[in-house]
């Protein structure tokens, strides 16, 4: 279970029971929610309802903190241009988020649910991405037929895989590059990992794919916002929010963590 695993959790069993939304709230901030934003018009014409309707639900969804209003600096952070109204002035953009007091419960049940989850890095790296990327079309331990190798009778896998904008990731935990652990049991295994991997990434070449690699020092908001930028969209969130917060302190923790003892 990652972020994106929780976050759909807490959304289905708490927005329908707050009773500050009415049912037309409701319906528009699950319509809304794999959106990375969206205008009045855009939702409008989504639902076929009329642009004040929509204006007045999701001002009430802001208001309650299921959305956010998204000013020039947040915009410019996830490189979105929404354009302008016949007015002139800017269109309102509003992105799906949390209340806070949800968040915190989400933020804890991160740190609940990482003591479970194996191998933590990928786990993390995961997490991250659902966070910082606003596609929800991936694929997870993904096996793509091209991806494969001439003395390989099946193909390579991606932790997480972005068909539509050809981009995979890739964790490289410690058995990439040191031995110890039950994937890397000699330095002959070490080489064999490295030869895999060049080959990875020759494959992806070939076929016109980003491979990305994340390491363990790479586990933060801004590295990994680097790491994707331009590559796939950019997603709002709250930096000063429980979610970014608990992420940040579990990978800090991870990273403090020997290379032995990082169960990856």
């Amino acid at each position: 279970m990652t972020l994106r695993d929780i976050v759909n959790a807490f959304l289905i069993n708490e927005l329908p029971a707050d009773r500050r939304l009415k049912s037309l709230d409701i319906k528009i901030r699950f319509a809304i929610h794999s959106r990375q934003w969206v205008t009045f018009s855009v939702v409008a014409e989504m639902l076929g309802l009329d642009d004040e309707t929509v204006r007045r639900s999701l001002k009430r969804l802001v208001r309650t903190g299921w959305a956010e209003c998204l000013d020039d600096s947040q915009l410019h952070k996830i490189g979105v241009d929404a354009g302008r109204g016949t007015s002139g002035q800017r269109k309102t953009v509003i992105a799906p988020w949390l209340p806070r007091d949800i968040e915190a419960r989400v933020a804890d049940h991160l740190s609940l649910v990482r003591w479970g989850s194996r191998p933590i890095g990928e786990w993390l790296m995961r997490c991250w991405l659902d966070l910082i990327v606003a596609s929800r079309k991936y694929i997870d331990n993904s096996r793509p037929t091209w991806l494969r190798l001439p003395s390989a009778s099946a193909p390579l896998e991606l932790d997480r895989d972005y068909p539509e904008e050809r981009v995979g990731l890739e964790y490289q935990g410690s058995h990439h590059f040191i031995k110890g652990g039950k994937y890397a049991q000699s330095q002959s295994d070490v080489n064999e990992q490295y030869e895999r991997d060049c080959a990875k990434i020759g494959v992806c070449q070939r076929n016109n794919y980003t491979l990305i690699e994340v390491t363990r020092q790479d586990l933060s908001m801004s590295t990994m916002m680097e790491k994707v930028k331009g590559r796939l969209p950019l997603a709002y969130f709250r930096e000063d929010g429980e979610i970014r917060l608990k992420l940040t302190e579990i990978s800090e923790h991870y990273k403090s963590l020997a290379p032995r003892d990082d169960s990856d």
